[in-house]
């Protein structure tokens, strides 16, 4: 009878060092969150970033960590100091046993607003955001930043775009670019239902869906927006789109190419790509002015030489994607004129 007595207690005695071991780990972690929050705030506002939050309450006991924040208030951000961001409520959790990866809800959206060189303010509405974040092992360590969002506005002045989801993941490696051959960030962008600004040619145009993969090589210093660009640029930096898949009303477009700056920091590219209907753009250009029915007419029958019919029987245009001078080129037509940049 002594054995199996003993047997019990050793299992007893075991189970409750497994709990009590657990519960001072989760203690320990939730310190340490309120810890790196702190260390967090107090090294970004020496960058000019002041970051405020409501109140920072940590719970989820006994098997998540859920840092609540309240309202979050930001002012400053890399790149842009004049940024004002704002969001009603944010919540942040995590598994005790996983404090590297952190799933976060902004179940009211925010706002961002941020002050071009020229003055002009740019205002972006989400209407609610969800995301992940996983910080990679090392010191420094890599970052994958995940968000999803939906009902999207943003705009300058009269200028405005609506879009109906968009999702990023981008990924920051572990280790700083070293020159313009080494990337400082991968990302992919989707974009779903987005309604392009009216001053963007042919007006009042429906995007289905815009997907961008690419990435961003060479060093980007951390200073004012224009002049981190101008060091950018002035370094050789340029963006590689790996893939490029566009929906637009009868239109899809896949293609890969570079997008760089030109001297007035304005984007220029150059994309190989494959395009079905691009026989209605003409239409549409026609409809909205830029093209008479003559001109549209001779660019379908220069377009019409690119043109070959795909393994599934329908009619495909493969030409160069070019931007320039504010304009987009497929081939020697232009497609659009979009507005300048002021950064």
């Amino acid at each position: 009878m002594t054995r199996p007595r003993s047997l019990l207690t050793t299992i007893v005695a075991g189970l409750l060092l497994v709990i009590v071991g657990y519960i001072a780990l989760w203690f320990y972690e939730a310190n340490r969150v309120r810890a790196e929050v702190a260390r967090f705030i107090e090294a970004r506002a020496a960058h000019g970033m002041a970051i405020r939050s409501e109140t920072l309450e940590i719970g989820g006991f006994p098997f998540r960590l859920e840092a609540d924040f309240g309202k979050l208030v930001v002012d400053g951000l890399p790149y842009a100091q004049p940024a004002h961001i704002e969001a009603p409520t944010l919540v942040a959790r995590a598994r005790p046993w996983r404090p590297d990866e952190w799933r976060f809800v902004a179940a009211k959206g925010f706002t961002l607003e941020l002050t071009l060189g020229n003055g002009a303010k740019t205002v972006t509405a989400v209407g609610d955001a969800r995301g992940r974040a996983v910080a990679e092992a090392g010191d420094p360590g890599g970052l994958i930043l995940e968000i999803d969002a939906h009902e999207l506005s943003f705009g300058t002045g009269g200028s405005a775009s609506t879009v109906h989801h968009a999702s990023l993941h981008l990924a920051v490696p572990s280790k700083p670019p070293e020159d313009h051959t080494t990337p400082s960030l991968t990302f992919v962008a989707v974009v779903d239902r987005a309604m392009l600004p009216s001053d963007i040619e042919p007006q009042d145009s429906l995007v289905d869906r815009l997907m961008v993969n690419g990435v961003i090589e060479g060093p980007v210093p951390e200073m004012p927006l224009l002049a981190a660009l101008t060091a950018w640029r002035a370094g050789g930096g340029a963006v590689e789109l790996r893939q490029v898949a566009m929906h637009w009303g009868a239109v899809d477009v896949i293609g890969d190419g570079t997008l760089t700056l030109d001297a007035n920091l304005q984007p220029e590219a150059a994309f190989t790509g494959s395009i079905r209907g691009w026989d209605a753009l003409l239409d549409d250009f026609v409809q909205a002015g830029s093209l008479t029915a003559a001109e549209a007419n001779y660019d379908r029958l220069g377009l019409g030489l690119l043109t070959h019919v795909a393994s599934d029987g329908k009619s495909e245009l493969r030409a160069p994607i070019t931007l320039q001078n504010e304009q987009i080129y497929l081939g020697p037509v232009k497609l659009a004129k979009l507005p300048p940049i002021s950064w």
